[in-house]
């Protein structure tokens, strides 16, 4: 395939893998955040950096785009910044409004014990 044809097709793609590794980086996040250890937290970067760099490779190769060129990880990196500032948003919303939900039902709940056991 002659990639000087389909530049800004391989361009798009590559930011919609970044955007799709971007779901890694958020549960590495996670997992960053119930570690205290800050050595664990930069392992989990590391390997979360490093198999985001293999699957790049190895989906390049399979689509078949012949040389990483220069814009191909940038793409990457484009779509992992899309990926945090649009949909990660939007997750973490929704685990404010669940975790708020979560926490007034338990309230109510011990309230309700509670007014049991005074009267």
């Amino acid at each position: 395939m002659f990639v000087a044809d389909n530049q800004f097709y391989i361009f798009i793609s590559c930011i919609a893998f970044g955007g799709v590794s971007g779901l890694l980086f958020t549960i590495s996040y996670l997992i960053k955040r119930g570690v205290k250890f800050v050595l664990i937290s930069i392992l989990c970067d590391l390997l979360c950096f490093v198999f985001c760099g293999c699957a790049f490779v190895l989906y390049s190769h399979y689509m078949g785009y012949g040389n990483i060129r220069f814009y191909m990880p940038l793409g990457v990196f484009v779509g992992i910044i899309i990926y945090l500032f649009s949909v990660n948003f939007f997750i973490a919303k929704l685990f404010f409004w669940v975790y708020n939900k979560i926490k007034s039902t338990k309230v109510k709940r011990k309230l309700k014990i509670n007014e049991r056991i005074k009267s």
